[in-house]
């Protein structure tokens, strides 16, 4: 495998504080699909530096193998490569985000599972920049509290997919068959982007389980609920005065004041991460659903897309400083149990 580390002239020492990401996820397939008797095959990974979900392909369970095993031991090995760029302190700077694409081509060289996945991550370089490689249609949005006051949320910044074509993602995949240089053009054709972010910042990442049942809108509406009742105290955080200095502060510190002030913050980004989940799930009709676990397309003029019985999986993160006491505090999900997945 080539060398983890990037062939960039301008890694060095980044000139603001650095930040890091404090998150937690809920994941569970639709009844439908674990009825016909599907692995659960979404995967998730967190650290401090690197998120990152993956969706396996169902369709090759009828091949006699597992969907679950390509993309955990691509998320395993993804965090291994970002936690070896963090060790030796070569993270970069200012890049276009592209080392991170070089980052996923060697762990997948790094696998040996057979099956096809999607995958998305996002790592934090040391500039407040987010650099997301995206390959498939797995989601991410970047999200902000408005800054009059309100503790309304603001979208700064949604991934696209990657398809071949309208129900067919762009996937990695290895088969008895595949010559690995294959995938690594697919790999380096994948979706980069670098966005600028700050603390305080929201992340929501999910598998097209989650993006497919929500539209966007209901997304930010979900996550609105939790501050606006944070700011009630009817989960012991913050007090509406808290939301008010939290979204209109313009200190580092006071940005991160969700984490900085006794809020259990990974409490509260399972919660959300678990309501993502329930509402997708929720929104999915059960008219229509076969045997696969699949829903048939339906024309519909209320949704963009019909809905999904498929594994639902949501990661929510906040974006704090360093220095916060919430970035001590990651949250790995284990991956879920081989042949059941999440209830």
């Amino acid at each position: 495998a080539a060398s983890l580390v990037p062939s960039l002239s301008f890694i060095g020492k980044a000139a603001l504080p650095p930040l890091r990401f404090v998150s937690a996820s809920a994941a569970r397939q639709h009844p439908s699909k674990k009825a016909a008797g599907y692995i659960y095959a979404d995967a998730v990974t967190s650290t401090q530096r690197m998120l990152g979900v993956c969706d396996g392909i169902s369709g090759v369970q009828q091949m006699g193998l597992r969907p679950d095993e390509l993309p955990l031991q691509m998320l395993a090995q993804c965090q291994l490569g970002i936690n070896e760029l963090v060790n030796r302190g070569r993270v970069p700077v200012n890049s276009d985000g592209h080392w991170l694409m070089e980052l996923i081509k060697d762990a997948y060289d790094r696998t040996d599972a057979l099956g096809a996945t999607t995958a998305l991550l996002v790592a934090l370089e040391e500039n407040r920049r987010l650099a997301i490689a995206n390959i498939g249609d797995c989601a991410l949005l970047l999200l902000r509290l408005s800054p009059v006051g309100d503790a309304r949320l603001v979208k700064r910044f949604r991934t696209d997919a990657l398809r071949y074509e309208a129900n067919k993602p762009v996937q990695l995949m290895r088969f008895a068959n595949t010559n690995p240089a294959d995938t690594h053009l697919v790999i380096s054709g994948a979706r980069m982007n670098t966005v600028a972010c700050e603390p305080g910042d929201l992340i929501v990442m999910g598998s097209d389980g989650i993006f497919d049942n929500l539209e966007d809108e209901e997304i930010v509406a979900i996550l609105e609920e939790f501050f606006l009742e944070l700011s009630a105290g009817s989960r012991g955080g913050l007090s509406a005065d808290d939301a008010r200095r939290l979204a209109q502060s313009s200190s580092n510190r006071a940005r991160g004041k969700l984490a900085d002030t006794g809020l259990p913050a990974v409490l509260v980004l399972q919660q959300a991460a678990q309501a993502l989940v329930d509402a997708a799930i929720a929104n999915v009709s059960t008219e229509g659903v076969n045997a696969s676990g699949t829903q048939e397309a339906e024309v519909s003029k209320q949704r963009r897309l019909p809905g999904s019985a498929d594994d639902t999986t949501a990661l929510v993160a906040m974006v704090v400083e360093a220095s916060s006491p919430a970035a001590g505090s990651d949250l790995l999900r284990p991956p879920p149990p081989p042949g059941g997945g999440p209830p």
